[in-house]
């Protein structure tokens, strides 16, 4: 009965505020995983606040110094969310969308690598003229990310598109032996034939 007087004697609550700008489901964890950690690693009681309460506090309940732990990884935890929690979103041509991806989706992970962020595109339906690109990280790397971005579909959206009809005679000479003229006036001229 001694410890557990201790025990009591020691007990505290300590509040945090949840900011507004993140869901509590970020700070909690997939199933609760992440309180749960929390709770078993410094023997506290952690509660968020429900939706539709008034208070928007965080309470940790236990012993001062597990307590006091907790609601440091918690300050720690909100401060990173807040850094890397920055969602940029924008909308690109969907004739970009083959280079913005690239092969086998080489550049899009090379912009992934290069600036930290996470990269959603969703193309409402099959005849739609745009797509909607969400970026999410640090506010420098969604910034980067989308420059990157918008440049290679600028870059498409100013490719002019022409459609010739040459008569079957002339491929020959159009094309050259084994593609020697074709190569030749692709790379003048910055264009790509299809035949």
């Amino acid at each position: 009965s001694l410890m557990l007087w201790l025990y009591q004697a020691d007990e505290v609550t300590l509040t945090l505020p949840l900011p507004a700008s993140l869901e509590r489901g970020t700070l909690i964890g997939k199933q609760g995983a992440y309180t749960k950690r929390l709770e078993a690693t410094y023997d506290v009681r952690i509660n968020f606040p429900k939706p539709d309460d008034a208070s928007t506090d965080i309470t940790i309940r236990g012993g001062q110094k597990g307590a006091s732990a907790a609601k440091k990884e918690l300050v720690d935890l909100i401060e990173f969310t807040k850094e890397h929690g920055n969602v940029v979103t924008f909308t690109v041509s969907v004739k970009s969308l083959p280079r913005i991806l690239g092969k086998a989706g080489a550049q899009i992970n090379e912009i992934k690598e290069e600036t930290l962020v996470s990269v959603d595109i969703d193309q409402q339906s099959d005849d739609a003229i745009t797509a909607e690109v969400t970026l999410r990280g640090t506010k420098a790397g969604t910034q980067a990310a989308k420059t990157k971005i918008l440049a290679i579909a600028k870059d498409v959206d100013g490719e002019a598109r022409l459609t010739l009809d040459i008569p079957r005679e002339y491929h020959t000479t159009l094309i050259g032996s084994g593609g020697s003229s074709s190569a030749f006036h692709l790379a003048r001229a910055n264009t790509v034939i299809k035949i």
